[in-house]
């Protein structure tokens, strides 16, 4: 049978029965839109922060970090980079930090920096090589998003606050699409080491240093970074933070695994209930292709066709609902995660 005459032949079930399928379109739609929202809005909460952590650590495979805000001294940086096997070594300096412009405020991450963290090949970090993005040597690379919210643009002013106390600090560059892609509503601002360390009054303590190793010798320079840190700060994979974040998560995952299944049985019972309602006409319909002598293959194709096609259809529109829905509805993550 030609596409040509499935689709005539659906057009005129639709012609006739329109209500009965619409209910048990909506049925599908609906199970598909409040599983594809939960499962995306979930996903959001570490894969933003997975996605920003790779364009920071690039290929870095390990990080000596501290635990707590006070750090360690900037010349175990030197230690690390004597390791043999280090490739790179990158140190940055990390304080939760509130910017403030006319127009509102945005807690963010402040990170110091210097140009060694373009040697890790991060996509956010590449660009602080030489001959590229150049760090200022005072003031701040603020996330393009972060700077529309609060309503400063470049070369503007803002006031930062951090370390119990507010400073004036100058916005040197935004970091759009061009820099850090869909990252550019991050929560993170960027400014060079020494003036962040001078900022929270921590002069020359680091908060952690990414370790770029040489392939097949991580094992070795991560035994070696944790004879350095000699028990005193903790010594894992550069992605870290992450894996911390998806233990944290863990309640959430399973209550949306939960509200995941229970969606799926509403759609499915939706959809079941509608198509009973339909079985009559269908019958009916059976019968009269088998007396106009369309052969059992040709009957079933032409069934198929048309429970494929209001799946695609009424799929597709669940797709549209659920995106809304997790943008919305189910997007704003939970308070206890937003830390």
């Amino acid at each position: 049978m030609s596409p040509r005459t499935l689709l005539y032949l659906y057009g005129w079930r639709l012609r006739a029965h329109p209500f009965q399928e619409l209910l048990a379109g909506a049925g599908i739609a609906i199970g598909v839109a409040l599983l594809f929202a939960v499962q995306v809005a979930n996903h959001s909460i570490t894969g933003s922060v997975q996605q920003l952590i790779h364009g920071i650590t690039g290929e870095a495979q390990l990080e000596l970090a501290t635990r707590d805000e006070q750090g360690f001294d900037e010349r175990l940086l030197l230690a690390v980079r004597g390791v043999p096997g280090v490739r790179a070594a990158a140190p940055t300096v990390e304080r939760r930090a509130v910017v403030q412009g006319p127009d509102g405020t945005s807690s963010l991450t402040l990170m110091g920096v210097d140009t060694s963290l373009a040697t890790l090949g991060g996509s956010i970090t590449r660009s602080f090589a030489p001959g590229g993005l150049l760090l200022p040597r005072s003031g701040l690379l603020l996330a393009d998003g972060v700077a529309r919210r609060i309503g400063v643009r470049t070369a503007g002013t803002l006031t930062l606050q951090t370390a119990g106390h507010a400073y004036r600090a100058r916005v040197v560059a935004t970091l759009g699409q061009e820099q850090i892609g869909s990252l550019t509503g991050s929560g993170v601002a960027v400014g060079p080491l020494a003036w962040v360390q001078r900022l929270i009054g921590a002069p020359d303590r680091i908060s952690r240093v990414f370790v770029r190793a040489e392939p097949g010798r991580e094992e070795a320079v991560e035994r070696q970074l944790r004879r350095i840190s000699a028990g005193r700060y903790s010594v894992g994979p550069a992605d870290a933070t992450v894996r911390r974040l998806e233990g944290v998560t863990a309640p959430d995952e399973q209550s949306t695994a939960l509200f995941s299944a229970i969606s799926a049985t509403v759609g499915l019972l939706f959809a079941f209930n509608a198509m009973l309602l339909t079985l009559p006409e269908r019958r009916r319909f059976v019968v009269e292709l088998r007396t106009q002598g369309f052969t059992t293959p040709q009957v079933v194709v032409t069934l198929v066709f048309q429970a494929v096609l209001l799946g695609l259809v009424a799929s597709g529109a669940g797709l549209l609902v659920g995106d809304l829905l997790s943008r919305h509805l189910f997007g704003s993550i939970p308070t206890y995660l937003s830390f």
